[in-house]
């Protein structure tokens, strides 16, 4: 439509907008359901590793599995209720056929608002509790290395408490309100110190993401001046393990911050362009800025679904775990080409 418009010299038309709902249409129905689909099998695999397949539980380790089940569902929540239908389906159709889960009713959308913002925000505040657990545990090793996994339990639920009260006015105060010749079911635009602290904290937590950022490298430099090459070279030694362990994260952390960026740039424009244009432009800018925070949701749902490879690639257990669990029935016979091959992967 927006395309059909441009090309019809609609003068309200743009051809940037043409374009960005053209790449969100395009990747919602023809890319995103193999990404979400991978990205939910894999994401729930890791957690099971991660929480019952090592051989030493750890916090970290748990942290790491909530992290996974929890992306899982924000992929199941926004990937494929609300982007496949909403994005995918009228792009394919040509507007014939459309989802849109938020506007059956008033109480669905605050459930599926709330899953979601929970879920993704959950996950962003583990996160940084992992970097913080993590840095505490190099800087003060004989303090914070001797306390209990368990405890893991006790952090988490903290966490999880927090996460649900920065979701909290979603699920009360969201509503069906009339936006210019739109209806949306969000917060009113009255609410905006709520706005901008959701746009902040929330969905792909940004302010979290550079803390972690900072946290792992500030990490991974003190790794470097205490540990030895040696021992960071030995794939079997406790401080190679801690070192692949940060790189991982880094790597999330890194990958995460490139597009919460764009995705918190364009939430905030969203949120501005009205206060400050005129209403004929001001609904053609919003909608762009929403169709590029689309478009950086897609790219975290491709960043979530890409964590096994990063798992494979930096930790040996977790290779050493797929093999058992994979080669066993019919592929019993692969077992001693893969012992062979084991042996030279580091």
């Amino acid at each position: 439509m927006d395309c059909d418009a441009y090309y019809s010299g609609d003068p309200n038309a743009s051809l940037a907008l043409c374009i960005t709902s053209s790449m969100v249409g395009a990747i919602s129905i023809y890319i995103l359901p193999f990404i979400c689909i991978f990205g939910i099998i894999t994401n729930i695999y890791i957690g099971y590793v991660f929480l019952y397949e090592f051989k030493k539980l750890s916090r970290q380790s748990i942290y790491m599995s909530l992290i996974c089940w929890s992306d899982a569902i924000t992929i199941l929540f926004l990937g494929i209720l609300w982007m496949i239908p909403a994005k995918g389906l009228p792009f394919a159709s040509e507007g014939r056929i459309y989802y849109f889960i938020i506007y059956e009713s008033v109480e669905l959308c605050r459930f599926y608002r709330g899953i979601y913002s929970l879920t993704s925000t959950l996950a962003s505040n583990l996160l940084l509790l992992t970097s913080i657990d993590r840095c505490l545990c190099i800087y003060y090793p004989l303090k914070y290395r001797t306390i209990p996994v368990y405890y893991a339990w006790y952090l988490i639920g903290g966490v999880s408490f927090i996460s649900f009260l920065c979701v909290l006015p979603v699920i009360i105060l969201v509503d069906f309100h009339d936006i210019g010749t739109f209806t949306t079911c969000w917060l009113h635009e009255s609410q905006a110190f709520l706005q901008i602290f959701i746009i902040l904290f929330n969905n792909a937590g940004f302010i979290q993401t550079i803390v972690i950022l900072v946290l792992n490298i500030i990490f991974m430099i003190k790794m470097r001046k205490t540990f030895t090459k040696e021992r960071l070279a030995d794939p079997q030694s406790i401080e190679s393990k801690e070192w692949s362990a940060s790189v991982i994260l880094f790597i999330l952390a890194t990958t995460l911050l490139l597009f919460s960026l764009p995705q918190c740039a364009a939430y905030l424009a969203a949120f501005f362009f009205p206060s400050v244009m005129e209403k004929s432009q001001s609904e053609q800018s919003v909608r762009l800025a929403y169709n590029i925070a689309d478009i950086a949701w897609q790219c975290i749902f491709a960043q979530n679904a890409s964590a096994i490879f990063v798992c494979w690639q930096r930790m040996q257990e977790f290779r050493q775990v797929f093999y058992r669990l994979f080669l066993k029935g019919p592929l019993q016979p692969l077992r001693k080409y893969v012992n062979e091959a084991q042996s030279t992967i580091h």
